[in-house]
Parts: structure tokens; C-alpha cells; sequence
């Protein structure tokens, strides 16, 4: 079972959940509407194959946009979300010649969790601290490709946080993990779904949760030993992202 967290952690890595795109920041909801809308039926837990389903439908409406968020230090991340494509040449067609999103990539001061239209941040990985401090390169380069085959932002930002888990495993000679989509989307869209009553009636700071599945410290380091690093040294990166947890 997961667990709410008080702050970010700097060199943890987040999955943001927000709402759809359509609700702007000057949108007023209803909320009465809205949670009708985004608390269903829950799924039957006798149906295996639900979760499969719901990822396969690819081309359906997301009920949440999926991100990504690097957490480096106080004020001092870097968020990618994916934007629809909104205009295609003419002999383009969405999906299959011409990519369905377009990756956002934003260098934040203020934490995600201020964010009107954020539900949650849901703790994925904490990288050692020797590789914290590259992790942003890499990520720069994989979050552009994995969006020019993206068909739905969850998929994209699990299959980026999968592939950069096995990365960062590599460079310490560690062995890999079992991996399972459906784990981990059962166990946010819970944590979603009871948050975004709070996130329509615009409550902030949104809250941070810890996947029991996904999250732990990387093989061969401890909780105690990071921190004892980033004490030690003071930053992440050359642009000073200092070491101090932060909301």
C-alpha cells in the first residue's frame, strides 16, 4: 500500500497527474458534473483483463493527462507533459504518418504542486546520487522520441519511466525488475480518482503519494546515504539546484 508524502525529495523522479487539457485554468467547474463524470463505476476486481482493455483503447479519450516531472532541488525541476497535435499538412494522418502529440518540456521554479489543473504527483524512482545529476540529459533525449509514437500520454510517460529505471539499473551493474503497466495504472488511477474532487474545487498544495509498487531506492544505496551525499555536496546539477526538500 502507498503513502502520502509532505515534500518533494530532490533526484526523485514523479508522475503528474492533471486534468484534461480542455479544463483551463479559467475554467469553472461544476463540480457536482465533473465528479460525475470522473468518479465511474469502480472496475470489477474479478476482471483481470479491464485495466488491458482500457489500455488498448488508444484512441479514446484519457479521463487525465499523464507527465513526467525531475525533481532536481528547490526551485529547480524540469516537467514534461505531451500536447495534441492540433494542425496537420494536408496529406498528413494523425497516429499513423504524422505523430498524435507534441512533448512540452518546461524548466520550473514552482513545484507542480501549485499548479491549478495538477490532481497529484505520484513518487516513482529516486536515482542514486551519482547519476542524479545526468538523469536530465538523458530524459531530454528520451521524452522526444517516445512522443513521436505516443497514442496516449499514459502510456508514453510509464513507457519513459520503465525505460529510464532500466537505464539508470544499467549504470550501477544492477540487475532489472519485473515490470507490469497495469500495476502501476491501477494503483494511480485509485490515488487519482479520490483526489480530483479536491483538484475541480481548486485546493492547493496537491498532494504527493508514494507508489508501493513502483517506488524504492535503487539497489545499493540507501535512503541515508543519498542524503548524506547531498549534504555533503550541495547540488545536482551546474545550475546550482541546491539540495533541500521543498513542496
Amino acid at each position: 500500500m502507498g503513502y502520502p508524502l509532505k515534500a518533494l525529495e530532490p533526484g526523485n523522479l514523479y508522475m503528474t497527474i492533471s486534468l484534461p487539457p480542455n479544463r483551463t485554468r479559467n475554467y469553472e467547474p461544476n463540480l457536482q458534473q465533473d465528479c460525475r463524470m470522473y468518479i465511474p463505476e469502480p472496475p470489477d476486481p474479478q476482471d483481470p483483463g479491464y485495466l488491458e482493455a482500457v489500455i488498448a483503447q488508444a484512441n479514446t479519450v484519457e479521463d487525465f493527462q499523464w507527465g513526467l516531472y525531475y525533481h532536481r532541488g528547490l526551485r529547480d525541476g524540469t516537467w514534461y507533459t505531451l500536447q495534441r497535435v492540433q494542425s496537420l499538412p494536408d496529406d498528413a494522418i494523425l497516429g499513423i504518418t504524422h505523430p498524435m502529440f507534441e512533448l512540452k518540456r518546461r524548466e520550473v521554479q514552482a513545484s507542480p504542486r501549485l499548479d491549478w489543473d495538477v490532481i497529484g504527483l505520484v513518487r516513482l524512482m529516486k536515482t542514486p546520487f551519482d547519476v542524479a545529476g545526468t538523469l536530465t540529459s538523458y530524459l531530454d533525449w528520451l521524452t522526444p522520441l517516445a512522443a513521436m509514437q505516443a497514442q496516449q500520454t499514459y502510456l508514453w510517460a510509464t513507457s519513459v519511466y520503465f525505460r529510464t529505471r532500466r537505464h539508470v539499473l544499467k549504470l550501477q551493474n544492477k540487475s532489472e525488475y519485473p515490470e507490469s503497466v497495469t500495476r502501476l495504472l491501477e494503483e494511480c488511477l485509485e490515488f487519482a480518482y479520490s483526489e480530483v474532487w479536491y483538484a475541480l474545487g481548486r485546493q492547493l498544495p496537491r498532494p504527493i503519494f508514494s507508489s508501493a509498487w513502483a517506488y524504492a531506492p535503487l539497489p545499493g544505496e540507501t535512503e541515508e546515504e543519498w542524503e548524506m551525499k547531498g549534504k555533503m555536496h550541495g547540488t545536482l546539477t551546474s545550475k546550482g539546484g541546491s539540495y533541500h526538500r521543498t513542496v
